[in-house]
């Protein structure tokens, strides 16, 4: 189910209720508070075994100049170490992995991916 609220506040799921959440050029838009509120609110409402699935500019992107990954108003640009420590060492997923375009450990979330060769790298968050 789509719905649309504010990342950054309580979302109104319950705990372990959902299999699978996908952000795809999303997280880098939200203020550092925000994006935590967000990363910590995906983690209670999964399952275990539940994927997060994340499409964002990441600096590993060498193909793409720095003025073009921070382009589009991207308040923040990750890099795949900066994202593991706070999924796993902070909010407690287990795994953290690129998975790469279209290639998801849930299908079905992949076929959100939409920019392929664009500056986009994309992961799958396990909790």
């Amino acid at each position: 189910m789509d719905l649309v609220m504010d990342l950054g506040e309580p979302w109104p799921y319950e705990d372990n209720s959902i299999y699978g959440i996908v952000g795809m050029h999303v997280f880098q838009q939200l203020q550092w508070r925000e994006l935590v509120v967000a990363f910590r609110e995906a983690f209670r409402v999964l399952k275990k075994g539940g994927v997060m699935r994340i499409g964002c500019p990441m600096v590993e992107i060498m193909d793409k100049d720095l003025d073009y990954l921070l382009g589009w108003n991207n308040i923040n640009l990750f890099s795949e170490d900066l994202l593991r420590r706070v999924l796993v060492d902070r909010i407690g997923f287990s795994k953290f992995r690129e998975r790469g375009y279209r290639r998801s450990y849930l299908p079905e979330l992949a076929k959100a991916d939409n920019r392929p060769n664009r500056g986009t790298k994309y992961y799958d968050a396990v909790k």
